[in-house]
């Protein structure tokens, strides 16, 4: 009967898009919730070689499935012979009692465990998993239980002498692996993975799991008889800790997070909900800094410090911004493609605020305290062209979702403009060399070129978004 209703059961939709079937996907949808959907466009190709899958993902395979290892060892060895442990602090004393009583009596003591630790731990981390982090949670499980398992092997002789300390201790090792690790270790594979290999990573973890189990299993009498249940009990502890240590050092946080984000399989949807916003800020900064730049040029002469102090202040911004962009690329897991991508981008609109503070830099250098119409022009192009650009970052969403149009056009824009500033260079260049004193020519001619060189990084950006747009855009 499992199997036959299993066969039943339909894929799930991000699987079949993976595959590239939208109608199945299509279908799903309508059969869960009722509702009909259309396919708009082809799905991306989101399929993983298994090669690629093993070397991207070697050190999450290795993070899950040591965690869910090390965890089974230790919870298994308390959940399974918990009687035994009972006992052994003498629980159940056996003097008197019949055999069924003694083990109605242990029995008690397990689900006494049970409801007053186990159970409440899992309770407690359905309500915080998606507030906490299922990192916190995993490490805060691992971390008390270690603490528990230490107390309880240095001060095991004096603590059965207070049996109700020893079990208070030794349940919060229940409450908080069920808190932790016992929760997050099956969710952790399922978010991680790409959706070619989601269940193979999963199955790979959970079998490292049970292989844990089963040498608990295996060595947990033999241990027992060999060294006694202090030494265990420390012996769990090391697990824990070494729990802790995988978990601190393999595992990202996954929580509130899509599941092409989490797992990185979607580089666009990495790309676009991801690094968007960082993005976004740094346009508006540079923005800023052009519409700063044009009034500087188209008044020169009126509190000329303060405006080019301001135009320093707004690259120094845009700096932190770049910064950070760069230290969020540090802390993820990212495929090449999208590191170079981001790097690309967050690199050429930083070059475009360079060019910008440069311009207003010879301001001061030069002394320039007269309107030239010339720079009056180039400064519209500047900003026409930058405000183009910001709208390529918002046209990103675009793509993400099939559609290059807007895309296209902000690039066909922004080379426009660029080549309205090579001809304006141009023209300027021949009019300047007609003059007779060279350093009115060096001067201006410094003046011009690092106008058009703005434009230049401009198209530098166009130039990312076009291989953008050849990637991601849907086929036909």
């Amino acid at each position: 009967l499992t199997i036959y209703f299993r066969t039943r059961l339909p894929e799930t939709p991000r699987f079949s898009l993976s595959r590239g079937d939208v109608s199945g996907a299509a279908r799903t949808v309508e059969t869960v919730t009722g509702s009909t959907v259309a396919p708009v466009s082809r799905p991306r190709a989101t399929r993983v070689p298994l090669a690629t899958f093993f070397r991207s993902y070697g050190l999450l395979i290795l993070g899950t499935s040591a965690a869910w290892f090390l965890l089974d060892s230790a919870y298994y060895s308390t959940s399974i012979f918990n009687p035994v442990i009972l006992a052994h602090i003498g629980f159940a004393d056996a003097q008197g009692l019949g055999v069924l009583a003694y083990v109605r009596l242990l029995a008690l003591g397990n689900v006494l465990i049970a409801l007053v630790a186990a159970v409440p731990g899992y309770w407690v981390a359905v309500a915080l998993i998606d507030r906490a982090g299922r990192r916190p949670l995993q490490l805060i499980g691992f971390a008390v239980m270690a603490l528990a398992f230490l107390v309880l092997a240095f001060e095991f002789g004096p603590l059965i002498t207070v049996l109700p300390a020893f079990l208070a201790i030794y349940g919060l090792t229940f409450f908080f692996a069920n808190l932790g690790p016992n929760t997050t270790t099956f969710v952790y594979p399922s978010e991680v993975f790409p959706t070619s290999f989601r269940t193979t990573g999963h199955g790979i973890a959970a079998a490292s799991g049970k292989a844990g189990a089963v040498v608990a299993v295996f060595l947990f009498p033999t241990l027992i008889a060999a060294y006694g249940l202090p030494w265990f009990l420390g012996l769990l502890a090391v697990a824990s800790i070494l729990g802790f240590i995988v978990t601190i050092t393999l595992l990202p946080e996954t929580s509130r997070r899509s599941l092409e984000d989490a797992s990185g399989e979607d580089e666009l949807a990495v790309l676009v909900r991801r690094f968007s916003t960082y993005l976004r800020s740094l346009c508006l900064t540079i923005d800023q800094g052009a519409e700063a730049l044009q009034e500087l040029l188209e008044d020169p002469g009126t509190d000329r410090e303060a405006k080019v102090a301001n135009l320093r202040a707004i690259e120094h911004a845009a700096d932190e911004e770049v910064h950070r962009i760069y230290i969020e690329l540090n802390n993820r897991r990212l495929s090449t493609d999208v590191r170079t991508d981001i790097g690309r981008l967050a690199s050429t609109l930083d070059d475009i605020m360079d060019g910008i503070e440069s311009v207003g830099n010879r301001v001061l250098t030069y002394r320039l305290s007269a309107p030239n119409p010339e720079l009056a022009r180039f400064a519209v192009i500047v900003v026409e062209s930058v405000n183009h650009v910001g709208e390529g970052i918002l046209a990103l969403d675009d793509l993400y979702r099939g559609r290059t149009e807007r895309l296209l056009r902000v690039i066909v824009e922004v080379n426009r403009l660029e080549n309205e500033a090579d001809d304006l260079l141009r023209v300027l260049l021949e009019k300047l060399f007609q003059g007779s004193d060279p350093l009115e020519i060096l001067k201006w001619k410094d003046f011009y070129e690092r106008l058009e060189l703005i434009t230049d990084r401009c198209e530098d950006v166009t130039d990312v978004f076009q291989d953008l747009a050849v990637r991601y855009s849907p086929g036909p």
